[in-house]
């Protein structure tokens, strides 16, 4: 799986956690795979939004790596979309909207910001997190004693020295 795409299918499954989420497709003429497959009367359309929701009658939603697929309402008529995370361009969950920034035109980010609206960068979302820096000596001695005063065992470096 594209590490972008990971972090998309994560922030989709986290906001289905708290109910319904719209997602912000932009439309893909290209034949790429998997293909995003919608109702043809949206095909002509820049961009779609389309709503999913673990609640959903019969919505029968699966995620894979590179899509999400569902059987969505249109009109009274059920079909069965599958939604590539390469074509996802923004998220809303509730009052909270969502852009991913690699996936707008440059051009529009200032009239989403003054707008207050959440960009996310989906290349920091993927930077792994600095590690914590190590604890002092000090506090492991203070750890080491409060361990020892309850009748814990403390083994220190590499497992080899037992106290």
């Amino acid at each position: 799986m594209h590490s972008e795409n990971l972090v998309v299918r994560n922030m989709i499954q986290a906001a289905l956690l708290d109910g319904k989420v719209d997602i912000g497709i932009m439309m893909d003429p290209r034949p790429i795979n998997p293909p995003l497959m919608i109702p043809d009367q949206f095909r002509n359309a820049p961009a779609v939004t389309l709503s999913l929701s673990w609640n959903f009658p019969d919505a029968d939603m699966v995620f894979h790596d590179e899509s999400v697929d569902a059987t969505l309402s249109f009109s009274g008529q059920r079909f069965r979309c599958s939604i590539p995370y390469r074509d996802v361009y923004a998220l809303k969950q509730g009052g909270q909207v969502v852009f991913f920034k690699e996936r707008i035109h440059e051009s529009d980010i200032p009239q989403i910001e003054a707008k207050g609206i959440r960009l996310v960068s989906l290349t920091a979302e993927l930077k792994p997190q600095t590690p914590a820096a190590p604890e002092p000596e000090e506090k492991k001695d203070v750890i080491r004693q409060k361990m020892q005063a309850i009748g814990l065992r403390v083994i220190q470096g590499g497992g080899n020295d037992v106290e």
